[in-house]
């Protein structure tokens, strides 16, 4: 774990976070996995489209090993196919990872914090989606609906990180 000059163990997010506004939509959520932290981290950043319902494919586009690597994500929403570009913003394994996603429609910054716990490891996923043009517009007026909807989603998804992680054993 990374400690300060002083001798504290250094706290996450490492990096700085972007403040959501009223416009956007944010959520976090934690989900408990009955297996190791490194297990759980690698699941979770190295497996998505296994465990997640949303993640059609994914492409490497330039592997740095960490911070800056890029990729390409496709997801499905409804019958909806979204591209988004993703680069790595921050990466400490097996403790923190976060990653910005652009879209047409809208941008996501995401991150994961993982703890070590009896019997397993706790994962929170803390993500900030930012509308663009008329989708910016929809989250201000309807965000209050569109949260309760975006919360619901992010429990299913982290509830398949749980089932994938614990079977992939």
């Amino acid at each position: 774990m990374p400690m300060t000059a002083s001798g504290n163990e250094v706290r996450h997010p490492p990096v700085s976070r972007p403040v959501p506004t009223a416009a956007d939509m944010e959520a976090r959520l934690s989900v408990d996995v009955d297996r190791p932290i490194g297990h759980v981290f690698e699941c979770t950043n190295d497996h998505v489209c296994e465990w997640s319902e949303t993640c059609v494919s994914e492409e490497v586009i330039e592997d740095t090993g960490g911070v800056g690597t890029r990729f390409r994500i496709l997801t499905r929403d409804r019958g909806c196919d979204i591209p988004l570009d993703g680069l790595v913003t921050a990466w400490d394994p097996p403790r923190y990872a976060a990653i910005h996603l652009t879209g047409a429609q809208f941008d996501i910054d995401v991150d994961y914090t993982f703890e070590e716990r009896e019997g397993g490891t706790r994962g929170t996923q803390h993500s900030i989606v930012r509308g663009k043009g008329m989708t910016r517009v929809m989250f201000f007026l309807l965000g209050w609906l569109m949260r309760r909807s975006g919360c619901d989603a992010q429990r299913k998804e982290l509830d398949g990180l749980e089932s994938f992680g614990e079977a992939r054993g």
